[in-house]
């Protein structure tokens, strides 16, 4: 067991600077930095882990995703994209890399594109809350409440207690003038998530 598997975060970020110190070429021991780094805040210098890790291995795919998600925190998400998309590249079957490219292609206006990559995320883990959610907001900015009503239940389906498709289920409800069932999600959200019941209970009333 790891270092930071113990909380001892600290002692993990020492032991992986130690280790890419001793071994500058140390790929896995880079992207741990990196993903050290990034839980800390630091996340300049998980990039700059990150990319140590695809240099010294180019075929790394969970390194260009970590890679993706700390350029998209630092608002670079054309760079972020680039990473996303070596990475689904690298890694084709991975649900979680489409759902990342998705939300950097969103970002970067490729809506198209985000909604392939969600429904490939999909198509590859069909139990995945998280991207049926995330493409209910998709379809709700296009105007496709009906698809997004779907896809919302979808997500709730799967996992009765997410407070995010709770709380835009309800929101979504309250646009189509369904007062009752938003309602009824915020009696839900009330005991998951209190910021998002309180966000939904302003709407309401």
């Amino acid at each position: 067991m790891t270092y930071s598997a113990l909380g001892r975060y600290q002692e993990a970020l020492e032991s992986l600077q130690l280790a890419v110190t001793l071994r500058p070429d140390f790929a896995v021991a880079h992207n741990n930095l990196g993903c050290e780094y990034f839980r800390a805040g630091n996340v300049s210098l998980a990039v700059k882990s990150l990319e140590q890790a695809v240099l010294h291995k180019p075929n790394y795919a969970a390194a260009y995703n970590n890679l993706g998600a700390a350029l998209s925190e630092l608002g670079k998400d054309r760079d972020a994209a680039q990473a996303f998309k070596l990475a689904v590249k690298l890694k084709p079957d991975w649900a979680e890399a489409h759902r990342n490219l998705a939300l950097s292609n969103y970002q970067n206006g490729a809506h198209d594109q985000a909604f392939a990559n969600l429904r490939e995320a999909i198509r590859l883990k069909p139990d995945y809350h998280e991207a049926y959610n995330n493409l209910a907001v998709l379809h709700h900015k296009k105007q496709n409440n009906r698809e997004a009503l779907e896809c919302l239940r979808k997500a709730l389906k799967i996992r009765t207690d997410y407070a995010a498709a709770l709380y835009n289920l309800g929101a979504l409800q309250l646009t189509l003038n369904q007062r009752g069932g938003a309602i009824s999600q915020y009696h839900k959200l009330k005991f998951i998530d209190s910021g998002l019941a309180a966000a939904l209970y302003g709407g309401i009333y």
